[in-house]
């Protein structure tokens, strides 16, 4: 659809141009201008229509969910792995740019990563020649230890959390806390919402030591979502927002 926009706004330039060309006849001349905007004025509008309709597809699946359709749009556009250490840089450069110093550093997620490779879930568009990073999650699963701590107020944010605290595979954790959820436009946030929610549907359902969600709210956004789906904060000593696992298992 872009390229179809490109084309056409070009074919109105080009029409244009054939004003002062000699081989077109001066009767025609007269009918150049007019016709070359409105190839310009389509191909603007349909460049503006397919770009409000894929924000607007962005917010309907925060807001409600992901389509068979619009999942097969984000799997042909984009894909999702679990990041590797190299991505680490760029995984915090992004993050910085939505919540600042309240997200992990460089340092310390690498340390974390050693400890469970898992934790950080990444998208890029498949069609990027750069392959950047697009869109991430971090979760981390912690032991018993830590999901005391946090039920006591002693960890106030994740960045309270000790390396300590977390397990080495998500099957062994009591607690996973969700430490950041981002992307560089509505599409990817959705789908990156999507994709956590399938893995932690998964933990929910295979794993049973683990018994609760923890998520701190950095943005508004990320406020909107934790009341969305029914977290409630802690208490008033902590940052941190809870919600049993309970009301997960189950579903597919």
């Amino acid at each position: 659809m872009l390229s179809l926009s490109i084309s056409i706004i070009g074919l109105g330039l080009a029409i244009i141009a054939l004003e002062n060309s000699t081989l077109v006849p001066s009767n025609f001349k007269r009918f150049i201008p007019i016709t070359g905007i409105l190839h310009i004025v389509t191909g603007f509008f349909i460049f503006a229509w397919w770009h409000l309709k894929l924000f607007f597809r962005g917010i309907s699946i925060v807001k409600d969910g992901i389509s068979k359709r619009v999942l097969d749009y984000f799997n042909y556009e984009y894909k999702p792995e679990f990041g590797q250490e190299d991505h680490i840089d760029e995984v915090c450069g992004l993050g910085y740019k939505f919540i600042g110093e309240n997200h992990a550093d460089e340092n310390t997620l690498k340390k974390r990563y050693k400890i469970n490779p898992k934790i950080v879930k990444i998208i890029y568009k498949i069609k990027s020649a750069y392959n950047s990073v697009t869109g991430y999650y971090l979760i981390y699963p912690l032991n018993s230890e830590g999901d005391q701590l946090i039920q006591d107020q002693l960890i106030k944010t994740g960045k309270d959390i000790k390396l300590s605290h977390m397990t080495k595979d998500f099957s062994s954790a009591s607690a996973i806390y969700i430490s950041m959820l981002a992307g560089k436009d509505i599409h990817t946030k959705a789908f990156s919402l999507f994709l956590m929610q399938q893995d932690i549907e998964y933990y929910a359902n295979n794993y049973k030591r683990i018994k609760r969600l923890y998520a701190k709210p950095s943005t508004k956004d990320g406020l909107r979502l934790l009341i969305k789906y029914n977290f409630k904060k802690i208490g008033d000593n902590s940052e941190i927002w809870t919600k049993s696992i309970k009301s997960i298992k189950g579903k597919k």
